[in-house]
């Protein structure tokens, strides 16, 4: 039976005693809340600092032969960082809504405005609707830094109004008040940008 390599060993030895575990445990969960890959909440920080603890295991044992002795808990958490950072690109990639391309570039927000801006940055072909893009740029930077951040947390992150007030410390009437009242600012500043365009198609 062949000899397991020294750092193999090590792993072992590392992950069998628990006080290494609840001390990377808590490092890891420092990690998750800065990088706010999930809403600041105990149940959601718990449950991805244990996946992320499983994946940082498995991931060790992949790398074991890469690993030169420069400290076996300095290197563990660089790969905890990395897959953070694997994570973070992931979810970017996920919550990256774009246009949709059945949408005409040059129509006015109706009255349902959070119908048709759900509608806006669905997952679609980026690309393809450039004039819309440049124009949600416009009438986004319109908006005030709090209007801007909640429509982001809302629509751009997913959360819903109970995760939205808890990661801005409000209540959740307050979190559908504001988000309703960006929607129409940010309404208004889309149309304000339509018709700055056909002023100047005009001209």
């Amino acid at each position: 039976m062949d000899e397991q390599p020294a750092v193999i060993l090590e792993l072992h030895r590392y992950f069998a005693d628990e006080q290494n575990v609840v001390c990377l445990y808590g490092i890891l969960r420092s990690y998750i809340k800065r990088a706010r890959i999930v809403p600041a909440n105990d149940e959601a920080e718990r449950d991805a600092t244990y996946e992320l603890l499983q994946d940082l295991v498995i991931k060790a044992y992949e790398l074991a032969e890469k690993y030169h002795g420069v400290g076996l808990q300095a290197w563990l958490l660089c790969i905890a960082w990395n897959l953070i950072m694997q994570k973070r690109e992931k979810l970017a990639t996920r919550n990256k809504h774009e246009f949709s391309t059945h949408m005409k570039p040059d129509s006015s927000l109706s009255e349902n405005v959070e119908e048709v801006v759900d509608d806006l940055i669905m997952p679609g072909n980026l690309e393809q609707n450039v004039s819309m893009s440049v124009q949600f740029v416009a009438a986004f930077a319109c908006l005030s830094p709090d209007d801007q951040r909640i429509l982001s947390l809302r629509k751009y992150y997913g959360y819903n109004y109970k995760e939205v007030a808890c990661i801005l410390e409000i209540t959740e009437v307050a979190v559908r008040v504001r988000t309703m009242r960006a929607l129409n600012r940010f309404r208004d500043a889309w149309n304000a940008q339509e018709g700055g365009k056909r002023g100047e198609s005009n001209a």
